[in-house]
């Protein structure tokens, strides 16, 4: 049988953007286009997002945590955002490379 290697949630160092060390909450909140219905003032909220950063700078595992009710644009827009991210360093454990969940919201 095999076993998934364990996944961190606190590391001492957090995945970055590789190459430029941008944070991933900076690089989907500048990337992200707000839904119509958040322009016209229809709904405000928050999208929760999970992923794991892979030990080779990958995502897997990316999805809504939580919907946002009433703006199934914008869980979409997040998710868009999220699947298009470049290369990531990823996360560091005791200088070993590890696994890692992030868990974000993000405001609309």
């Amino acid at each position: 049988m095999i076993q998934e290697e364990q996944v961190y949630e606190n590391v001492d160092a957090m995945p970055v953007i590789a190459n430029s060390n941008e944070e991933i909450r900076t690089y989907i909140e500048n990337h992200v286009s707000t839904p119509q219905k958040v322009k016209n003032g229809e709904v405000s909220g928050i999208s929760w997002l999970t992923f794991i950063v892979e030990k080779d700078g990958s995502v897997s595992n990316l999805r809504i945590e939580k919907d946002f009710i009433n703006c199934k644009e914008c869980d979409i827009e997040v998710l868009r955002v999220a699947n298009s991210l470049p290369k990531l360093n990823p996360g560091k454990m005791n200088g070993n490379v590890v696994r890692v969940k992030i868990f974000q919201g993000f405001r609309f």
